[in-house]
């Protein structure tokens, strides 16, 4: 509930919808410990991402202002429960 209620606030009218994503390299330590692991995204990318580390890669600064804020409020929001 609280990524949803935080996108709503940071990203109006944007749905909250579960995908595959392939950065599992930060949780393979986590996992192998038998700790199921989830990650989410709060960056957008435009129609030219296709070269994702690439010399090319890049992420607008708008997004990265947006995502920042995104993952303020989600911890804060986490921190904040009882």
């Amino acid at each position: 509930d609280p990524i949803k209620s935080v996108a709503a606030k940071v990203f109006p009218g944007v749905p909250v919808t579960p995908m595959q994503e392939t950065f599992g390299t930060d949780s393979t330590r986590l996992i192998v410990a038998g700790i199921p692991t989830f990650g989410f995204s709060a960056l957008f990318r435009g129609d030219d991402a296709g070269n994702i580390h690439g010399l090319n890669e890049h992420v607008s600064v708008q997004s990265v202002i947006e995502g920042r804020e995104f993952l303020y409020r989600l911890i804060k929001a986490y921190a904040e429960q009882r």
